[in-house]
């Protein structure tokens, strides 16, 4: 996702800006997505929001996590059971982390739509605030620091500071 908003980014922001090819210097910028959207004031809340949302996943599923590891215990040390309960006790194994893994894919399904949901606004924020900087301040690019195959910048040039003041000053109002 975060790759694609990148690439995305990064074209946007050369075609819409063409008229910096022209001048005798190119001002060039990068930025860290993720650490904008791990620092920020709204990316915090929305993390926040989700370290929620997986905790109560977890309590949800932790019986049947411990009523698994129950089971395999009393299978593995019960080396004397009859074939026939023993048997049972496995499909009775195998039914129980079925249903575990349906549910916790489940799980992480929903907590992954819900990043979305949540990472989705702020993305659009992003790109607002950094494409109004390039064209205020001039700015011929500006990369996505981990997925633009960038393999060396100098830190003089990373907006992420920058952008994410600007987000915090927008939210807080």
């Amino acid at each position: 996702m975060v790759k694609r908003f990148g690439l995305f980014l990064m074209v946007c922001l050369l075609v819409g800006n063409m008229t910096g090819w022209a001048a005798d210097l190119v001002k060039i910028g990068f930025v860290d997505v993720q650490k904008i959207l791990d620092s920020c004031s709204e990316g915090k809340e929305a993390k926040q929001k989700l370290d929620k949302m997986v905790t109560a996943r977890e309590v949800v599923l932790r019986p049947e996590k411990e009523a698994i590891d129950s089971l395999r215990k009393e299978l593995d040390e019960q080396l004397l059971m009859r074939d026939d309960l023993r048997r049972q006790k496995s499909m009775e194994l195998q039914e129980k982390m079925r249903v575990y893994d349906n549910k916790r894919q489940r799980a992480l399904n929903d907590v992954q739509g819900e990043e979305q949901k949540l990472t989705q606004p702020i993305l659009a924020k992003v790109q607002s605030y950094i494409k109004k900087m390039g064209l205020e301040e001039g700015y011929s690019m500006i990369f996505e620091k981990k997925y633009s195959s960038l393999l060396y910048a100098n830190e003089q040039i990373d907006l992420t500071d920058m952008i994410i003041r600007k987000l915090d000053e927008k939210y807080n109002q």
